[in-house]
């Protein structure tokens, strides 16, 4: 229950959107790098996977086959690296993203 109300206490009161200028300009040209439309849907869920990531230390993505799970994390991960050392809308700067496979 509780993240469910810090989830939609967050989104419900929230006075305006946060800009991620750098990092969106960089999932979209990383789309386009993959053969990927940057439809403004896909984006979102990325900065939604985003934000998830600074609040919690751990998720998973979960879905159906062929639903852009990991299209998300791939364009999100390639996003962050590109904008590396250039500061979040928090302040604090972007970082690389390491994956284990």
């Amino acid at each position: 229950m509780r993240i469910i109300l810090e989830f939609y206490c967050t989104f419900l009161y929230r006075e305006k959107p946060i800009d991620y200028g750098d990092l969106e300009d960089s999932m979209r040209k990383n789309c386009l790098k993959s053969g990927l439309e940057d439809v403004d849907g896909f984006i979102t869920k990325c900065i939604q996977l985003y934000e998830t990531t600074v609040v919690r230390h751990g998720l998973m993505l979960v879905g159906p086959t062929g639903s852009g799970k990991t299209r998300c994390y791939e364009v999100l991960k390639k996003a962050l690296t590109s904008t590396e050392g250039k500061d979040s809308p928090a302040g604090t700067p972007y970082e690389e993203v390491h994956t284990l496979y």
